[in-house]
């Protein structure tokens, strides 16, 4: 199966295997088709990153309306730029998946990982 074979191929760890197969298969499509992770300092982070935008971009686009501006991302003005979702720290996973998808330097991330 496929989604089996992007997870042998792209190395994730247990907590990522078991969040991609408990995804929906039109989130799991979403996931695969924005190709591999192999070039990700963490492939899981980065794929729970993946899991969570493709869950707000489909549902979003199964209500009819568009995302925009800090809504794009995942965060909104109104929650304080913390995803609505949350509410709680940021874990382990999602700084790593921000500063890659950031693309902070040691020092920046560092200073992050530090908060």
């Amino acid at each position: 199966e496929e989604v089996e074979a992007f997870i042998l191929d792209n190395a994730l760890d247990e907590a990522a295997v078991d969040a991609l197969k408990g995804a929906d298969p039109q989130i799991q499509r979403a996931v695969i088709d924005r190709g591999d992770l192999s070039d990700a300092r963490n492939p899981s982070s980065m794929l729970l990153s993946r899991l969570r935008q493709s869950r707000q971009d489909l549902g979003n686009n199964d209500r009819g309306g568009g995302r925009s501006g800090a809504k794009a991302h995942g965060t909104s003005a109104e929650s304080g730029g913390v995803p609505p979702e949350s509410g709680q720290p940021a874990t382990e996973e999602e700084v790593e998946a921000f500063i890659m998808e950031s693309g902070l330097d040691e020092a920046a991330a560092g200073a992050l990982k530090g908060l």
